[in-house]
């Protein structure tokens, strides 16, 4: 049994946390919870038989917490990730750090140099349609050559986006990751073009395009993505799915289609077409949870850190730089 501590409940707590814990009671029990809401943070400590905190240094000192999930930070901001280096408390972090390349530089650093176990939330890298997408890869469909995303960028005050998928620059993060974790291939080329040349460059409606190669052979381009993020205003409001960007991924051997977190249609080159729901798979929450905390108990599985964050953010800035100077921009092998 591995016990952890709970800070921040957030928004999502009881659709998108609460039924994963519950799921996962076997393996994981939660001995400690914070919440800036004390009697929110009695109730579901109460519940889940743990003891409620009033503060968060002194959850941290708990000595029979293993690890944190730190469900929501938006009230502390990345001053919570120091307090959790001070005391060495492995972290798993739904929400946003931020946009500042430099703190993030430096915060990745400090992490590194520890040895800490810092997880930030990627979810899209393990919805059940992106966890089926490379089973096809490995086994029917083949690398893949070609990324075409379709997303709609969500209003500032959407209450219905995700922790990490949220209006601003987590929205972008998210699908520039989720771009190369596909593709697993170094980021070579970027060239950001304006929807709508009469909306600011900032305005979340453009083209990304970005080109992937072998970082042995920085010139040769082996696969290619394009982003279409629209301005949520500027789409009639009978779009299904306005949270789940269309995508479509085409193989050497075949193409998929994802438009859901749990729904994938492929098919292969002049054969073989199916369409598979996943409703039944694990959920994307599960998974990342899993490899927390497999990750605690000295398992070997890679998971995300703060350079993930960090390199996600670079891209993003430099969509914005691609934007502003009309110029694609190259991006010299580091992004792998």
């Amino acid at each position: 049994m591995i016990n952890l501590g709970i800070v921040g409940l957030g928004p999502v707590w009881e659709s998108r946390y609460r039924p994963v814990l519950d799921k996962l009671q076997h393996r994981v029990r939660i001995r400690a919870v914070f919440d800036p809401v004390a009697s929110r943070c009695d109730e579901v400590a109460s519940t889940l038989r743990a003891a409620p905190y009033q503060g968060v240094l002194a959850l941290l000192t708990h000595a029979d917490v293993r690890g944190i999930l730190l469900l929501d930070s938006s009230w502390y901001g990345n001053a919570l990730i120091h307090f959790v280096r001070q005391m060495h408390k492995p972290v798993y972090i739904a929400g946003s750090l931020g946009e500042n390349r430099d703190e993030l530089s430096r915060l990745c650093s400090l992490i590194e140099s520890d040895g800490l176990l810092v997880m930030p939330e990627f979810s899209r890298r393990f919805t059940p349609a992106t966890c089926r997408l490379h089973e096809l890869m490995a086994t029917r469909l083949g690398r893949p050559k070609h990324i075409a995303i379709d997303a709609i960028h969500p209003a500032p005050d959407s209450a219905e986006a995700i922790p990490g998928q949220k209006a601003g620059t987590d929205f972008m993060v998210g699908l520039l990751d989720w771009c190369r974790y596909v593709v697993r291939l170094t980021m070579i080329r970027l060239e950001a073009r304006p929807l709508d040349p009469a909306l600011p460059p900032d305005t979340p409606h453009h083209r990304v395009a970005i080109e992937f190669g072998d970082g042995r052979d920085p010139g040769a381009v082996r696969s290619t993505a394009e982003l279409v993020v629209r301005h949520h205003e500027a789409v009639a409001e009978d779009v299904p799915n306005r949270l789940h960007p269309a995508i479509t991924v085409q193989c050497e051997h075949g193409e998929a289609a994802i438009e859901s977190p749990a729904q994938i249609r492929w098919k292969l080159t002049g054969g073989e077409t199916a369409t598979e729901s996943l409703t039944s798979d694990r959920s994307e929450v599960e998974v990342m949870i899993d490899h927390f905390c497999r990750r605690l108990v000295g398992g070997l599985i890679p998971v995300a850190d703060i350079s993930d964050v960090c390199r996600g953010v670079r891209l993003v800035h430099a969509t914005r730089q691609s934007l502003a100077t009309s110029a694609p921009i190259p991006l010299n092998g580091e992004f792998v």
